[in-house]
């Protein structure tokens, strides 16, 4: 399944390139695919991928952190070069969607409407997202 979903992220999403983190060390995959290292990692995971991730940061980047799901369930992944941040002076800034629901929410509601009736997208109930160009089970990509 992973790899059908690399497929998916560069055929289909547009990704520049994607690996199967399982066929993969993590850090060596990041160093090959980001010759000119990292500027923006958007972290919710956590483990292994964040502690690769920083050490292929370029100096003043920003990683937007939303969740780490690593470590949701038992003892997690103590992330050991989190010295790195400091060294590299890179902002780490929470991203929790709740801060911005007061303000944006009504927004949200009726982009989402207006481009649900040009046909943009359609959420159906059966676990579907359409769009114009595709269709694809949403839970077929999820991990």
């Amino acid at each position: 399944m992973l790899d059908e979903k690399v497929n998916h992220l560069v055929n289909n999403v547009g990704f520049d390139a994607a690996f199967n983190y399982n066929k993969h060390p993590i850090c060596e995959k990041l160093a090959e695919l980001c010759s000119s290292r990292i500027n923006i990692y958007f972290e919710n995971i956590g483990s292994e991928t964040l502690r690769a991730v920083l050490m292929l940061m370029n100096m003043h980047e920003c990683i937007p952190v939303c969740g780490m799901i690593s470590q949701y369930d038992g003892v997690g992944y103590g992330v050991k070069n989190l010295l790195l941040a400091i060294l590299k002076q890179i902002m780490l800034q929470d991203f929790l969607v709740s801060n911005f629901y007061a303000d944006h929410h009504k927004t949200f509601l009726k982009w989402t409407f207006e481009h649900g009736l040009d046909g943009i997208f359609v959420y159906e109930q059966c676990g579907e997202i359409k769009n114009r160009d595709e269709t694809a089970e949403s839970s077929k990509w999820l991990n």
